[in-house]
């Protein structure tokens, strides 16, 4: 069930309760079986305080407003690039 508001805060679909939300999270899921499709989740929007789907992970958000732990996945992802291009440079793969 959509809220419905005179002067809606986010331009995104609301739900009024996170059960509603779960709930619709469940079917789009189930609905998606495409190899690759990424899944949903339900989360509060911290502007209306009401309930949003994304299909955005908890870990990847956090990445998106830490500074801190966007830097250590920068570090661990240059990290991973350096090791697999010496490792096929000199044949170690």
């Amino acid at each position: 069930m959509k809220s419905k508001s005179a002067q809606p805060i986010c331009d995104k679909a609301t739900f009024v309760t996170m059960e509603i939300a779960i709930q619709r999270v469940n079917e789009i899921n189930a609905e998606n079986t495409s190899k690759g499709a990424k899944r949903l989740r339900a989360y509060k929007c911290k502007k209306c305080n009401l309930f949003h789907l994304t299909s955005m992970s908890k870990y990847f958000y956090s990445i998106t407003k830490d500074s801190k732990a966007r830097e250590e996945h920068r570090r661990k992802k240059f990290i991973e690039r350096e090791t697999f291009f010496y490792e096929k440079k000199f044949g170690l793969i």
